[in-house]
């Protein structure tokens, strides 16, 4: 699987347009990545694993997300809102690097234009569950602690 772009975002994507199988499909995030200490005798579920951390032993479990067949009209509607953010604020949703462009000014009404994208998830068929591990270009971002001036 291969996340083309993002719609809602926190610590990484939780919903977005994503290719499956040659197929364009919604994903939705239903179980947060998490870390729990643990002794190492779990079972692992896909793409979960343990990691020594001072001295403990931790499960590292994926974020889930369900998959989504969307049917056409869904698909082009959720494609020109897509476009439409894409031509007002910019190609910030992006995980297909071809499709990155530079910014282009923001107008100052930008607010209009953002538009957060539902998809009733009832009205389409469930094809399955995949981990975060599982989409090639996914990336949970980590914050980064700004530098300091070290002190002569």
């Amino acid at each position: 699987m291969k996340l083309l772009w993002h719609e809602e975002f926190c610590n990484g994507p939780l919903t977005g347009l994503a290719i499956h199988n040659d197929e364009k499909v919604w994903i939705m995030m239903t179980e947060k990545d998490e870390t729990i200490e643990s002794d190492g005798s779990l079972p692992l579920n896909p793409g979960e694993s343990y990691k020594k951390k001072k001295g403990k032993t931790h499960l590292i479990k994926p974020r889930i997300f369900a998959i989504y067949r969307l049917d056409s009209d869904t698909l082009k509607q959720i494609e020109d809102e897509h476009q439409k953010f894409r031509d007002h604020i910019g190609y910030q949703k992006e995980h297909d690097w071809s499709q990155l462009k530079p910014c282009s000014n923001i107008p100052a009404d930008h607010i209009g234009f953002v538009k957060i994208i539902a998809v009733d998830k009832s009205k389409h068929k469930l094809l399955g569950y995949i981990p975060h591990t599982e989409i090639s270009n996914y990336v949970i971002s980590r914050q980064i602690q700004p530098k300091t001036e070290e002190k002569n």
